[in-house]
Formats: C-alpha cells, structure tokens, sequence
C-alpha cells in the first residue's frame, strides 16, 4: 500500500536523491563504519583509505539528503547515521547484490 499518491513528485524525487547517495562505492563503505557508532571524519577516511577532503565530501552528500547527521566534539566533526533503519535497507542491498 502507497503512502503517497503517485503524482508526488517531490516525495519521489526525495527518495531518488537518497537512493543515488547510496550508489557510491564510498558512501556504502561510510554507512557501514557507522553501524557501530559515531566516528570522525579522520577515522572514516582512514578505514577506507581516502583523503580526508573526498571524505567530507561524501559525507556531506549523505549528510545533504538526510542519512547522517553531524555535530562538533572539539575540533572534531562527528558523524552518525540518523535512522538505524538505513541499515535494514543497506542489508538488503547487500543481499540482494549476492542473488
């Protein structure tokens, strides 16, 4: 059942924007080193193996449609997801990726 009535446009166009931040390599690989809590950028960008600028640029993406959020510690930006439910979403992509 249909929350929305499909002329929606802007309620589609939402959830096009959060599927194609999803659609990153890197961004896929930031959701999942936040599965086990907040983390700064550097921790981020070291268990990936990026340079810390493409890092908060991604970071800002996911952060920009809504999928984490931010806050200062210091002279730390610390991230973390907003909804723990991105992660049922991101298993079934996983799954689905096995078929």
């Amino acid at each position: 059942m249909m929350n929305k009535p499909i002329s929606d446009k802007d309620y589609f166009n939402r959830q096009v924007k959060m599927f194609k931040a999803l659609g990153h390599p890197n961004r896929l690989g930031i959701i999942n080193i936040l599965r086990d809590g907040e983390h700064c950028v550097y921790y981020i960008k070291s268990h990936l193996g990026l340079d810390q600028a493409y890092c908060s640029q991604q970071l800002a993406i996911l952060r920009k449609v809504g999928l984490v959020k931010s806050h200062r510690d210091g002279q730390n930006v610390i991230y973390k997801v907003v909804d723990p439910r991105l992660y049922v979403v991101a298993n079934i992509i996983e799954d689905l990726a096995k078929l």
